[in-house]
Formats: C-alpha cells, structure tokens, sequence
C-alpha cells in the first residue's frame, strides 16, 4: 500500500517520470525549494523544485549558471516550462566548510577566491537581468537608520559612511555570485565548484565580504579581527583592490543584521563586538 503523498513529492514524482529520473533522496529543503539527488539519462543529477512559479525569484541564477565556464558550476539539464523544476549536474565532493572545520582556513580562502575570479571571467550574456546590489543597500540603511535609536544609529552612521565611499569609488560593476560562501563550494576532484548562486550585479570585492567574516560568535573579536584581515589579503592577492575594501563591504553587509537580522542562534547584542572590530579594521578606509 502506497503512503500518502504530500504536494511536494507528487510533484516530484511527475517530474521524475516525465524526465526519466529515478529519485534517491531528498537532500536539501528550503522555504523556496527542495533538492533531490537522482539518477538520469545524463547520469547522477540534482533536481530543485520550486515552491513558487518563475524559480522563486531565483530566475537570474539559472541564466547565471547556463553562462559560466566549464568546471565552475553545475551544468543545467534541463528546465521546464514554469521554471519550477530544474535538473543540474550532481557535483561529488564536500564543501569547502570541511577545510576550515579541520583549521586550514587558509585553503579554503584560496578555493573561495579562484572560484570568485573564475565567476569574474565569465562573459555573461544578458547583463540587465542582474538586480544590482547598491540600490538596495541604499534603501535597506535608509530604513533600518529610521527606525534605529540614538545608541545604534552610531554604529549605522559610521557603516552608511562607508557605503558612501564604496558607491563614489566603485568604477566597475560586475556579474557576480552574490552569496559566496563555504558552503556554496563543493571541492569535486577537478577542483573547486560553485552552488546556489544569487546572480548580482555589484563591485567585484563584495563577493568576499560574507566569506571573510564567517563563521563568528564563538571566536574572541580579536582572533575574529586577525582571521578577517588574513582572509582580505588572499581574497585581494589576485585581484586589483585593496584589503580593506573587502572588510568594507563587511561592514555594510554585517552592520543591517547585526540590529535588525540577527543571527538564529546568536542575538543582536552578541554580534556588536563583531561589527565594532570590523569598524576598527576599516578605521583607515574613509581618509
């Protein structure tokens, strides 16, 4: 007898017999999706199924990842009319979170960073479907300043400037992952591959300002700062700007969630040390 079905694995179970997969495993599950590894005719296979119409607004990822270069990303098999169900390529391997969890940070920056400058090379094709990153940011400090009080709109203040200076000194935007961290890179043995991309449109340095930083809340401010730093430095090695305008855009990406997006499983007052130290790293940028 046949248990009853939820919505999700009917749909899943059509998709599999209208593509000739056979299902194994649910792997992952979000609240836009939920990733099945399968067998299919073009071997071992990722299926995502979206909780919404159009790829839950996730429609710019599936054209950012048709447009890379071999061996950066996952391949696409196929996409249905809805963009509901995509089939990708199954990538072997683990992330790259396994290497800082047995302490060779060092290696995991350097994989982070030649995957960032792979994504760098790519010609992507249709650059207008990219939403840009600076607008955003622009609206999100806005908001979060106004509805701030006077001991945390210092803080604000202090990463808005920042901002600022990123927007007047960003001469180029480009295409970029727009979440890059360890566990959006499986280490496959032909090297290093990106998952689960974004797709955005910003200043190359802030594809590193989410990796640099994490993870936090366990590791004291000052091994937080000297960790910080040396990542900066690898992700700059290759690459024509400065360390420090990674740990910018830190500030900018960290400074919002440290008073209106707390971490899960840390609160707000714990993050502030955290946003402090990446204030005094930067102490220097805006002179």
């Amino acid at each position: 007898m046949r248990l009853k079905e939820n919505p999700d694995q009917m749909t899943a179970r059509a998709i599999a017999a209208r593509w000739g997969l056979e299902i194994h495993c649910k792997v992952a599950e979000t609240k836009r999706a939920d990733i099945y590894k399968t067998t299919s005719p073009q071997g071992s296979a990722a299926l995502k199924l979206y909780k919404k119409i159009g790829a839950s607004g996730e429609g710019a990822a599936i054209q950012f990842m048709r447009d890379l270069p071999p061996n950066v990303g996952p391949r696409i098999y196929r996409i249905n009319f809805l963009r509901t169900a995509v089939l990708m390529e199954w990538l072997e391997g683990h992330t790259i979170e396994n290497l800082v969890a047995s302490n060779d940070d060092c290696g995991a920056m350097k994989h982070l960073a030649t995957t960032a400058n792979a994504i760098g090379a790519a010609n992507f094709k249709y650059q207008f479907i990219y939403k840009r990153v600076i607008p955003k940011l622009q609206r999100k400090f806005a908001t979060y300043l106004a509805r701030s009080n006077e001991t945390m709109s210092v803080e604000l203040k202090q990463a808005m400037r920042h901002l600022d200076h990123l927007v007047k000194t960003t001469t180029k935007e480009r295409v970029v992952h727009g979440d890059l961290h360890f566990g959006n890179i499986i280490l496959t043995p032909e090297g290093p591959r990106m998952i689960d991309p974004k797709g955005l449109r910003c200043d190359p340095a802030f594809e590193f300002a989410k990796s640099i930083c994490r993870p936090f809340g366990e590791i004291p401010p000052d091994d937080f700062a000297a960790r910080t730093k040396k990542r900066a430095e690898i992700c700059a090695a290759d690459n024509d700007f400065d360390p420090s305008r990674i740990i910018q855009w830190a500030v900018v990406r960290f400074a919002p969630r440290t008073f209106h997006q707390p971490d899960k499983n840390t609160n707000s007052h714990a993050l502030r040390p955290y946003l402090k130290t990446l204030l005094d790293l930067t102490e220097g940028a805006l002179s």
